[in-house]
């Protein structure tokens, strides 16, 4: 039985965020080493529509933890946070 139906949205919006951020880092690798062409109209689409939902996020952790050489730490400490909300949810507001 499903108690707390309010968590479980919050789980569940938080899920889907995380796995498009793993979708478009993904795809982002896949542009930077030429496997595919940053130019098709389907990827340009898709990256537009990443940068549009992500980018705000990596800004505020940039202010925080800038961007070392070429490496961006920011994606990372995304997932990082997002679990950690979802591990806080479930233990301290979830009520079984």
């Amino acid at each position: 039985m499903n108690l707390n139906p309010f968590i479980n949205l919050i789980n569940n919006v938080l899920s889907l965020y995380s796995i498009s951020l793993i979708i478009w880092i993904i795809l982002d690798w896949l542009i930077s080493f030429n496997v595919i062409n940053r130019n098709q109209t389907l990827v340009k689409n898709l990256m537009n529509i990443g940068h549009y939902i992500f980018e705000p996020i990596f800004a505020q952790v940039r202010r925080i933890i800038p961007i070392i050489g070429r490496i961006d730490l920011s994606p990372i400490i995304v997932l990082l946070l997002i679990n950690f909300i979802k591990d806080f949810l479930f233990t301290y507001f979830y009520k079984f």
